[in-house]
């Protein structure tokens, strides 16, 4: 009912945190899901079967090694690896540092692939759970934007 009331109804769009939850939302005719964790070499074989599955999966990733695994592993047919850069802006949870060139990099290498389409930038911005006010919040998503904005430019 969550993911419902989260995506007006579409069944679209919806981002999950485990394969499990990708899974249980494909179960329930969900077609367009991110899943927000990092690729890792060992969920290739469930990430291909969603991605063979879903009209929509997109995924995270990192780091290149992440990228040059999808690379070498072909998607489904008439498939590419639909890929988002996970990119930290302070949450030090997961990502790549903003401001590291290893992003652009990164990017540079996804643009260059025959399986993989790079979809764009993506940041969490989980830091601002730990906020004690309303301005706290606004201020960690005003850095954040503006880190973000500064690696797109850098990635133009």
């Amino acid at each position: 009912e969550g993911g419902i009331a989260q995506t007006g109804g579409s069944k679209r769009k919806i981002v999950t945190s485990t394969l499990v939850e990708c899974e249980m939302y494909a179960d329930q005719g969900f077609d367009d899901i991110l899943y927000g964790f990092p690729f890792i070499q060992s969920h290739l074989e469930r990430v291909f079967t969603l991605t063979e599955r879903l009209e929509e999966f997109h995924l995270m990733v990192a780091n290149l090694e992440a990228c040059q695994i999808l690379e070498q592993n072909a998607p489904p047919p008439d498939k590419q690896w639909s890929v988002f850069l996970k990119v930290d802006c302070g949450n030090a949870r997961a990502g790549v540092w903003w401001d590291d060139e290893e992003a652009v990099e990164i990017v540079r290498f996804l643009q260059g692939c025959q399986n993989l389409k790079f979809e764009g930038i993506y940041a969490h911005c989980g830091n601002s759970y730990a906020a004690d006010s309303v301005g706290e919040v606004e201020r960690v998503r005003d850095t954040s934007v503006d880190m973000m904005v500064r690696l797109a430019g850098k990635l133009r």
